[in-house]
C-alpha cells in the first residue's frame, strides 16, 4: 500500500512497479480492506486511475499510443508531418 498527499507519485510508482517488476495493481485511491485468517483482504475498492501526461515521456513510453495526437505532438513524441 502506497500513501501519501496528492500529486506526490504515488499511482506512477504503483504503474512503474507493475510495467517494469511485475506487480499487480489491485486498487487506486478508495479501498476498503478487511482482517481475515490474519491476512489483509481488499473489499471494495476503484481501478480507474488518472496519470499525469507528462509522466508518460519519463517513464512510460509504451502507453503513448493510448493518447491523441495532439498530446504526442505537445510531448514531443510524434514528429510533426512536413506539409
Amino acid at each position: 500500500m502506497l500513501i501519501g498527499k496528492a500529486g506526490v507519485g504515488k499511482t506512477s510508482l504503483a504503474l512503474y512497479l507493475c510495467t517494469k517488476y511485475g506487480y499487480n495493481f489491485v486498487c487506486n485511491d478508495k479501498t476498503v480492506i478487511s482482517v481475515r485468517n490474519n491476512e489483509a483482504v481488499v473489499i471494495a475498492s476503484t481501478l480507474q486511475t488518472h496519470i499525469r501526461v507528462g509522466i508518460i515521456n519519463e517513464l512510460f513510453l509504451e502507453f503513448k499510443h493510448h493518447l491523441d495526437e495532439k498530446i504526442l505532438k505537445k510531448l514531443g513524441l510524434l514528429a510533426y508531418r512536413a506539409q
